[in-house]
């Protein structure tokens, strides 16, 4: 039996059958709560609620962790626990979420939905979201508050519009790329309240949009101010 603690953050985890847990987070993340998700394991709600694996579709990160891990380097020595995951379909991110790291949701060929994208305050590093030309997901809007988004972070990810914040500093090349064989949705780009990203810097922004699938270039004409 496990009893829950005067640590605990319930969280939820979502399943196939549309069964919302509410799970404690010394539970499912380990003894407290791992900032770095490095104790995550999906099979600990397996052997409490007696669910596969399978069955988890949705989960709540827990407020209070400020880093979510990825894969480090070509062999990815250390993988995140959500990188190439093969069945979860949304991922809700807390207010306190700073850093995503390299990989850290990529090739997720069954997400549908990323919620809290805007509290990223930090970094989105290289290849956080990327996804494969079979792992493809679509969203209508996103915002981005992130100071730092990486380069192919979200590569493959399609969208219908896209918000900088005021506190995005840097861009990096083919951010929102898309493979060749992949057309765009992309209608425009908002750059709201924002001192730095100033049409002196639109070549910058321009870049992560210089391969956006089919050969298509989307230009800074795009771009409203």
């Amino acid at each position: 039996l496990y009893y829950p603690s005067a640590k605990d953050v319930y969280v939820k985890v979502g399943l196939k059958d549309g069964t919302i847990l509410r799970v404690p987070s010394t539970y499912l993340y380990g003894n407290g709560i791992d900032k770095n998700l490095t104790s995550y394991t999906p099979s600990a709600v397996e052997g409490l609620y007696g669910v596969t694996r399978e069955d988890i579709v949705m989960v709540e990160v827990p407020l209070g962790i400020e880093t979510i891990d990825g894969r480090d380097g070509i062999d990815g020595a250390k993988v995140g626990v959500f990188y190439q995951n093969a069945f979860l379909e949304e991922i809700i991110l807390p207010q306190s979420i700073k850093t995503i790291r390299k990989y850290a949701f990529s090739e997720m060929p069954k997400l549908k939905r990323v919620t809290g994208l805007e509290h990223i305050s930090d970094t989105i590093e290289n290849d956080a979201f990327r996804q494969t030309d079979s792992s493809v997901f679509d969203m209508d809007h996103i915002v981005l508050n992130a100071k730092t988004i990486g380069a192919n972070s979200f590569r493959n990810v399609r969208m219908k519009t896209l918000t900088f914040g005021k506190n995005v500093d840097t861009i990096n090349d083919y951010a929102f790329a898309l493979d060749q064989s992949l057309t765009t949705k992309l209608v425009e780009i908002f750059v709201e309240e924002n001192t730095t990203l100033n049409r002196a810097k639109l070549s910058e922004i321009s870049g992560a949009f210089s391969r956006i699938g089919s050969g298509h270039q989307f230009g800074t004409n795009n771009i409203v101010f």
